[in-house]
């Protein structure tokens, strides 16, 4: 493989050169994002080491603990695999990058090795990030030896590229198959894996009769079902444990299995990849050259007859967005993936609604409330921050139109809020439904999400249009960036702001009504203080809608092309 030094070399240097021109940008910029960072990983720190610090004081605590680390790893391995298979049909067959590496003289493993690794790096760098706080904390509170911590690394990357081969692998077999199906077809079949796996979640903690004493017991046999010595999740997790244990032995060992699996997989996938790899992308080439609807067919062509009363500039940019995002099935199959585990989530609500309390139904209405807004904030971030560098090169064409270019905002930040209102109003009454709350704890959080919706929206389309990339053509490349994670980190810090405001006053009203704080500072009554609470969410959700939108068309009002 000699052509693969000078690639690599290639990419260090544009590494290299990336990180000098970080020089270049706004130095409040790299601060407010270096605090930010900052922050969420202290934050993320501490909620772990509360955690951690209750399962420590329970009677058997360090069990369930270790369960819940073989939860963590094996979630973690499904939702590697699946980015993996998604990230990778964008990065391995529709980059341009992909096109040229087959017009060089290279071998057809050394372009999958290459494209592979760079598949790896964008779907995998957010994952370990996140578990980075629940590790440590894991580490502080049960006080494990010091070989824990560096074997955290040694232990994570052949786990996370056996994860990664499995799901490149899965993509290009079924490129080879199919390729005269559609895509959207084969996309929703990988879908369906991630559902398969919500329903073995599911299934696994279905605990019924939850208030007996065998509860616990039951809860414990539930989380076994996660430690399969087949699964590479339990190696990981084994491994780790005997290393904080000081059990290096057994520690090298569980190293060795991911190790030498990893090594496996990749042989197999590289001998796979010399006749599956370029057959595939031949065949998905010649496909996406035939396939067409007839005029007026097709689910487009029915959504566009429903937006005929809008105006025609309107309508075909509308159009032109839901055409790029239906034509990339690696799009919207997450989009899918992500509000279907939101759907598992809240049909599994009705398993628990009649065992809890009313002390807990306000509380997990609101943890539920924050669960959806996260990833209602993912969502924006993943498809609606790039929408506008998807414009691309071809921007000027647009330009080019009797439109104004404010327009062009505006029309991305509606069709944003359009998409996912429907999806998460609809979740927040079903579960409001499944908790069997309150009128006003529902109409509280119906009323929350509906400002969030707008919120997000505008974070995510004007942050996206004053921090463009019309270099690159790959979404997930697109958010990887600075203004993706800036996105990201405000988002965040938005729904924790507004999740913490109206919570808290619930809390101090029903629960602690005689002696909270916050009662005897406000001196409201219950219904007067919710109003407060919501006209503070009200002005918040205002602010971070307007300003990144004036901003944004402000930037754009400027570009030259």
């Amino acid at each position: 493989m000699s052509t693969l030094a000078p690639y690599g070399l290639n990419k260090l240097m544009l590494i290299r050169n990336n990180i000098r021109s970080v020089r270049k940008e706004s130095k409040l910029k790299l601060v407010v994002v270096s605090t930010w960072l900052t922050i969420f990983l202290s934050v993320g720190c501490w909620f772990f080491l509360f955690a951690f610090n209750f399962l420590y004081n329970f009677p058997v605590g360090d069990l369930l603990a270790i369960r819940v680390l073989a939860l963590f790893f094996l979630t973690l391995f499904a939702m590697l695999m699946f980015s993996n298979i998604l990230v990778a049909f964008s990065t391995m067959y529709k980059s341009s990058e992909t096109d040229f590496l087959f017009s060089l003289p290279m071998e057809d493993k050394e372009i999958f090795l290459c494209r592979f690794a760079e598949t790896l790096a964008y779907s995998s760098w957010a994952f370990i990030f996140l578990g980075i706080p629940l590790m440590v904390s894991y580490g502080v509170v049960f006080r494990v030896k010091w070989y824990f911590y560096p074997a955290l690394p040694l232990f994570f990357l052949p786990f996370v590229v056996i994860a990664g081969m499995l799901g490149a692998l899965l993509i290009m077999v079924m490129v080879r198959l199919f390729p005269k199906m559609n895509l959207k077809v084969v996309a929703g079949l990988i879908g369906a894996l991630g559902f398969g796996f919500a329903y073995f979640l599911f299934r696994s903690f279905k605990v019924a009769r939850i208030s007996q004493l065998d509860a616990l017991d039951r809860i414990l046999s539930a989380l076994k079902t996660t430690q399969s010595p087949f699964f590479p999740s339990h190696w990981v997790n084994e491994g780790l444990l005997a290393a904080g244990a000081g059990d290096l032995r057994e520690s090298a060992f569980y190293l060795g299995l991911l190790l030498s699996n990893a090594l496996m997989i990749t042989m197999v996938s590289l001998w796979l990849a010399g006749f599956l790899y370029h057959k595939g992308w031949t065949g998905l080439r010649g496909f996406s050259l035939t396939h067409y609807y007839p005029a007026g067919k097709g689910p487009l062509n029915r959504i566009e007859a429903i937006l005929g009363s809008l105006r025609t500039p309107t309508r075909a940019l509308v159009m032109k967005d839901l055409r790029m995002f239906w034509r990339d099935p690696s799009q919207w199959a997450q989009f899918t993936l992500f509000f279907g585990l939101l759907i598992v989530y809240v049909s599994n609500l009705y398993n628990y609604e009649k065992y809890i309390g009313p002390e807990w139904q306000t509380r997990i209405a609101f943890l539920n409330l924050g669960a959806a807004a996260l990833v209602l904030s993912v969502l924006t971030t993943r498809f609606v921050f790039p929408l506008f560098s998807l414009e691309g090169k071809r921007f000027w064409i647009v330009g080019l139109a009797p439109v104004r270019r404010s327009r062009l905002l505006i029309q991305k930040f509606f069709l944003s809020i359009a998409t996912t209102l429907i999806f998460t109003e609809a979740l927040m009454i079903v579960s409001s439904i499944a908790l069997n709350l309150s009128k006003t704890v529902t109409l509280v959080c119906c009323a929350t999400m509906f400002l969030m919706n707008f919120s997000m929206a505008g974070l995510a389309v004007g942050l996206g249009s004053m921090y463009p990339n019309f270099k690159d053509d790959n979404p997930a490349r697109i958010v990887s960036g600075l203004g993706g994670t800036l996105n990201f980190i405000l988002s965040m810090l938005y729904v924790a702001a507004i999740v913490l405001l109206e919570g808290i006053v619930f809390w101090e009203y029903t629960e602690r009504a005689k002696t909270g704080w916050l009662v005897a500072f406000l001196r409201m009554d219950f219904h007067t203080a919710i109003l407060f609470a919501f006209a503070l969410v009200l002005a918040i959700s205002v602010f971070t809608t307007v300003v990144p939108m004036y901003l944004g068309i402000k930037n754009v009002n400027r570009l030259e092309f």
